[in-house]
């Protein structure tokens, strides 16, 4: 660190150039944290990709069982209910369904169904898990009630997870509640379901909700990833064999040799501009995440941050 030019990092390795897109950049800096894996497809080629829609994927039966699991986890919650909308209403809610192996446990042929949805959809599609590891990263119960903000970021997307998967539950009497997602030629395609119907997409590829105006949305998101499964009350952001939010992944991990600390940011996107200038987004890569039953931070809706 320099008093006059501040401080900055050098990164260097020996061998053969590394080519400079996020896949060979995250395979060789997350050896340490996941194995080697290719963690997700680059963001800039997700954008490319599309939506592809199941008509009912789950029946009736099935809706119900969730909605009672989700009844269940409100009466006696396993981890607090994440509030993700900035009002007093506290119109959008969301449940980590997967907290303890609750979802895993109570539903098993359901979770393989999504699953086997996933990898059919990909291999149609994508080609993007091909024989590697497909895991349950999250499996969040969305509650949204009108007036809800929905998900307003139009350029969310859900980063190192490789697919995502919505599946629509509950009364469809709500008016908005559209998935939205930004194409590659700034164009924004709309994504409409009924009920029970499955959405699924490239988890980098951007996304948002229109406001709910009326009603209420239920909706399922399943995020796969190829860290191992997760049975924390969170998102997780742990890319490792274990998340220290999990009881049982961290005593696992004690007994486990330690491996190379892997960087503090990855990198999430490089281009190239008009100019030939390469232009490259650096994002956090976070390890580690604040204590189970804490409620995150969240941005304001009018700080930069929101883009």
């Amino acid at each position: 660190e320099d008093e006059d030019c501040g401080s900055f990092l050098i990164l260097g390795r020996c061998g053969p150039p590394l080519p400079l897109d996020t896949s060979s950049w995250n395979r060789y800096f997350s050896e340490g944290a996941a194995g080697g894996a290719v963690l997700a497809m680059d963001v800039a080629e997700a954008q490319r990709t599309s939506v592809v829609r199941l008509p009912a994927l789950l029946d009736s039966k099935e809706i119900q069982a969730l909605q009672e699991l989700a009844s269940d986890f409100r009466a006696k919650p396993p981890s607090l209910p994440e509030v993700r909308s900035h009002d007093a209403a506290r119109a959008w809610q969301v449940l980590f369904l997967q907290t303890a192996g609750l979802f895993q446990a109570r539903l098993p042929g359901l979770l393989e169904k999504l699953r086997e949805a996933v990898l059919r959809v990909d291999r149609e599609h994508w080609g993007l898990i091909g024989d590697g590891p497909c895991n349950l990263r999250v499996a969040e119960f969305h509650t949204q009630t009108a007036p809800s903000p929905a998900l307003p970021d139009p350029r969310h997307y859900d980063q190192d997870s490789l697919v995502t998967i919505d599946v629509l539950l509950g009364d469809a009497d709500f008016d908005g509640g559209c998935l939205r997602t930004l194409e590659a030629d700034g164009t924004f395609a709309e994504n409409p379901a009924s009920v029970g119907d499955a959405l699924l997409f490239v988890s980098h590829k951007y996304h948002c909700v229109t406001p709910v105006t009326r009603g209420r949305r239920e909706v399922l998101v399943l995020e796969f990833w190829r860290s191992p499964e997760r049975r924390c009350g969170h998102r997780c952001e742990a890319l490792g064999a274990s998340c220290v939010l999990d009881a049982d992944s961290w005593r696992a991990a004690e007994a486990a040799p330690q491996s190379d600390a892997p960087l503090p940011m990855r990198l999430g996107a490089a281009a190239e501009d008009d100019q030939g200038v390469m232009r490259l987004l650096w994002q956090a890569a976070v390890h580690s995440s604040a204590p189970r039953g804490m409620p995150s931070e969240r941005l304001d809706p009018g700080a930069d941050e929101w883009g």
